[in-house]
């Protein structure tokens, strides 16, 4: 439906411009059905715990970030040494410019 509203924006303004425009009827677009969206797969806390313990070194901190902050891989990999302030325990990721 905002697909639709834009479009129609933008041919009601063309057709203001006086550019050639067809009139578009939605009562005559058939939309698909709504599907409820799938359901992420996600660890469980055992799993974790599971993966933490059998990972070493920086892959085990790599994991833990994620599971505890929820970072994608490529945040986790731009991550600064002064992204972390340890005194208030804080972890600062900016968002993508």
């Amino acid at each position: 439906m905002n697909v639709l509203a834009t479009l129609s924006s933008m041919i009601r303004t063309a057709r203001d411009w006086k550019y050639t425009c067809e009139l578009i009827d939605t009562s005559r677009l058939v939309l698909p059905e709504r599907t409820p969206p799938k359901k992420g797969r996600v660890f469980t806390a055992e799993q974790v715990q599971k993966i933490l313990e059998y990972a070493q070194g920086q892959y085990r901190v790599m994991f833990a970030i994620a599971a505890m902050a929820g970072l994608r891989v490529g945040q986790i990999l731009a991550l600064k040494t002064e992204d972390f302030d340890f005194e208030r325990k804080l972890l600062f990721v900016l968002p993508k410019s």
